[in-house]
């Protein structure tokens, strides 16, 4: 679990790697994000998942006021409500976070 301090974002991320290592099926994540929104740390959180075809799969949350997280995740073709929102990206996923973050800096000044 990390928080970036320059976006106020408490993410984590699932790879192809754990899913085989702890023999979990892919989309056995769905809802982390739900749970992640309830920490006290960050304005938002954000779940990514590591697809088969090298796509990053990404979920927002939030329950603070004067965060759209849809505005987000429609900068990265994506979409979904005030408050929780989804999108695709390309990974790998390091680069898929660094675009991310660099996303939400640039949209939070």
């Amino acid at each position: 679990l990390t928080h970036d301090t320059n976006t106020d974002l408490v993410y984590t991320w699932i790879t192809q790697a754990d899913y085989k290592k702890y023999n979990v099926a892919p989309g056995a994540s769905e809802g982390m994000s739900n749970l992640l929104n309830y920490l006290s740390d960050g304005s938002a959180a954000m779940v990514l998942e590591e697809r088969a075809d090298g796509q990053i799969k990404g979920s927002f949350r939030t329950t603070h006021e004067g965060v759209n997280v849809a505005a987000w995740a429609s900068a990265l073709g994506g979409g979904g409500h005030i408050k929780a929102a989804g999108f695709r990206t390309p990974g790998p996923l390091n680069e898929a976070i660094a675009r991310i973050l660099e996303l939400i800096a640039a949209r939070k000044t």
